[in-house]
């Protein structure tokens, strides 16, 4: 049996590596697709936690904080489509004329965190990981 000449061995790794290269846009595109999903899964089950709060106790500056924010979002959102959702879905939830959003006191931030959200040495915090049913803040030792 002749050897293969360079060529057709050239080429026939070539056509591994287009291959391979193939394979690994589909790795990251799967990879990117299950972050979206993580992060989707993480905002409703945040979102959810948010208004369960502010539905059993309507009273909290939280609950009226979150109120306001949604209010605010109705007036200001761009996408007629995300205003006119969150509309229908706070009707009779929503105040007439929504109260100012507050700042956040200093006073009652932990002690790394700013106003902002960022830390004090200019990080953003830490977000919070669900894996499986235990929720834990990342980069956080455990103990």
């Amino acid at each position: 049996m002749a050897k293969a000449s360079l060529t057709d061995r050239r080429a026939k790794l070539a056509e591994k590596q287009r291959q391979i290269t193939a394979k690994l846009k589909t790795l990251d595109a799967r990879a990117a697709a299950q972050l979206r999903k993580d992060e989707t899964r993480r905002k409703v089950i945040v979102g959810a936690l948010a208004l369960r709060h502010a539905e059993l106790n309507p009273e909290s500056g939280f609950a009226r904080q979150m109120i306001a924010l949604i209010a605010n979002e109705i007036e200001t959102a761009a996408n007629p489509r995300a205003r006119e959702t969150l509309e229908r879905l706070f009707a009779g939830v929503l105040p007439t004329k929504p109260e100012p959003l507050a700042e956040p006191d200093p006073a009652v931030l932990p002690d790394h965190e700013t106003p902002s959200g960022e830390n004090r040495v200019g990080l953003a915090s830490p977000p919070l990981v669900l894996s499986g049913e235990d929720w834990s803040v990342a980069g956080k030792d455990e103990n």
